[in-house]
């Protein structure tokens, strides 16, 4: 597998993004809590409040830098949470997810492992993917780094 060096060792990815998530976000964050344990941002959260009207650009992850989400697809869902049609190509992995009695979609960032949220059918046809702000980062299109 994909290994980095890490203080004169070497670790394979997950591992070194929990690493980094320990240190960029703190283990006793809501973002630490909602990116390794699988948690839900709370309804109408700052960071959604902060997020929610952002201009033109994406949305990506708080660890990888990897975009995950564009403005363009983003949508008002009056959930309290972000929502989109649909996330970058490539850039997130769907699980099935049980749990809680509950059957869902569980959406991954691909690179980090991080969680990001749950994905869920609209009654138009279309999805809607329900992401957690606390573990995104905004950048401006004109800020995106080619």
């Amino acid at each position: 597998g994909y290994q980095r060096r890490v203080h004169g060792g070497y670790t394979d990815e997950k591992s070194f993004y929990k690493m980094l998530g320990d240190f960029k976000l703190g283990k006793n964050t809501e973002s630490y809590k909602v990116a390794f344990n699988k948690g839900t941002d709370n309804r109408f959260c700052k960071q959604y409040d902060i997020f929610k009207n952002t201009p033109d650009g994406v949305f990506v992850d708080k660890l990888s830098g990897d975009i995950l989400f564009d403005t363009k697809e983003r949508f008002n869902s009056k959930t309290g949470w972000l929502s989109f049609y649909k996330a970058v190509d490539g850039a997130t992995i769907e699980k099935d997810d049980f749990s809680y009695g509950m059957s869902r979609v569980e959406v991954i960032a691909k690179k980090s492992g991080i969680h990001l949220g749950h994905v869920f059918p609209r009654a138009d046809g279309r999805q809607r993917f329900c992401i957690n702000a606390t573990v995104l980062d905004f950048v401006p299109r004109d800020k995106i780094k080619k």
